[in-house]
C-alpha cells in the first residue's frame, strides 16, 4: 500500500470515518429524494394529471356521442312513422272532409260543399275505367309499378320526355297531404305515403278514396 509522504497509511473501510452517524446515507432503490424542487415537481404532474382527461375518459366520450345521434336519428324516425300512420290509418273507416289540393285551389270554390260518394253508389265502370287509364297493375303492386318506372327511365335515357309513371296510390297521397309541382322533396313524401296507404287500407278502399278525391 502507498503511503503519503509524511503520513501514516490510508485507513480503510468504515474506519475511515470516525463513527457511524459519520457516513453518507445511500438512498434505497424506490425511495422517494426528500428535496423541495422533487416535491414541487410531483405537485405539478398530479395537478395536471387531475385537469387533463385520461384516454379511457376520452375514448369512452366518442362512443357516447355516436349513440346520441343514432338514438336522436331513431327518435325522429319513430316520430315520422306515428305521424304518417296517424294521418293514414283513420281512412281505413272515415271519408276525408277534404284534401291538400282542395285547401290549396284558387278556383273560387268552396272545399267544404264536396260531396262524397259511397263505393256502392259509385258503380263497376268508374273503377275499371280508372285501373284501365291510369294503373292497370294496381291490382298485382304495393303502390309501386317497378315495370313503369324502368320504361320511363329507359325512354327519357334515350331522349324521350320524360313520362310519368305514378300509380293510383301515389296520386292519390299527393292529393290528399301534398301539393303540385315537380320536385325531389315531394316526391320523396309521396313515396313514403303511399307506402302506409297500401299498408293500411284494402284496394276497393283506395280506389274509393281515389274516385272521391283526384284531381289530375
Amino acid at each position: 500500500m502507498g503511503r503519503f509522504p509524511g503520513r501514516g497509511p490510508l485507513p480503510r473501510g468504515p474506519a475511515f470515518f470516525s463513527s457511524r452517524s459519520q457516513r453518507p446515507s445511500i438512498p434505497k432503490a424506490g425511495a422517494r429524494l426528500a428535496h423541495p424542487a422533487i416535491g414541487c415537481i410531483e405537485g405539478a404532474l398530479s395537478i395536471a394529471r387531475k385537469k387533463s382527461p385520461s384516454r379511457s375518459k376520452r375514448r369512452t366520450n366518442a362512443p357516447s356521442r355516436g349513440a346520441w345521434l343514432i338514438r336522436a336519428a331513431v327518435g325522429l324516425l319513430l316520430a315520422a312513422v306515428a305521424i304518417s300512420a296517424a294521418i293514414t290509418l283513420p281512412l281505413r273507416w272515415i271519408d276525408p272532409p277534404t284534401t291538400a289540393f282542395m285547401l290549396a285551389d284558387e278556383s273560387g270554390r268552396v272545399p267544404v260543399l264536396h260531396e262524397w260518394v259511397a263505393w256502392n253508389d259509385v258503380g263497376t265502370v268508374a273503377p275499371l275505367a280508372v285501373v284501365a287509364a291510369e294503373d292497370q297493375r294496381f291490382a298485382g303492386h304495393f303502390g309501386f309499378d317497378v315495370e313503369s318506372i324502368r320504361r320511363s327511365v329507359r325512354e327519357s335515357q334515350a331522349g324521350s320526355r320524360l313520362r310519368g309513371a305514378s300509380t293510383i296510390t301515389q296520386q292519390l297521397a299527393k292529393n290528399l297531404y301534398l301539393w303540385n309541382g315537380r320536385s325531389f322533396v315531394r316526391k320523396g313524401l309521396e313515396a313514403w305515403l303511399t307506402l302506409f296507404l297500401e299498408l293500411w287500407l284494402p284496394k276497393r278502399r283506395i280506389l274509393e278514396l281515389y274516385l272521391n278525391a283526384i284531381e289530375l
